[in-house]
């Protein structure tokens, strides 16, 4: 994936995670650059969340994922005719199993 920056990359701050345990699969290591205005935002979100930085952004991928299928799920039971709250009724238990395990 390719960005354009008005900061050369070498000026450009990096954010390094060094991996571990994030989501009971051990991390590998990867960079990823941020402004300095974002990289402000995910230190203070994290300490909040009273995470490092690496688990706080894995949390957000998983949790973008879950939404992500959760709506196609409801898209998909609307389209066959289910009601809404029937579908909703099916999305929170999904949203319980899913936090349960």
């Amino acid at each position: 994936m390719s960005s354009v920056s008005p900061i050369p990359t070498s000026m450009r701050p990096t954010y390094t995670s060094y991996g571990g345990m994030v989501g009971g699969m051990a991390g590998r290591k990867t960079s990823v650059s941020f402004d300095d205005e974002t990289l402000e935002i995910l230190a203070r979100r994290a300490n909040e969340a009273g995470m490092d930085r690496s688990a706080f952004l894995a949390s957000l991928v998983h949790r973008d994922d879950m939404r992500r299928r959760l709506a196609v799920d409801s898209a998909t039971l609307n389209a066959a005719g289910y009601t809404p709250d029937r579908a909703s009724a099916l999305t929170a238990s999904l949203i319980a199993r899913s936090r349960a395990s």
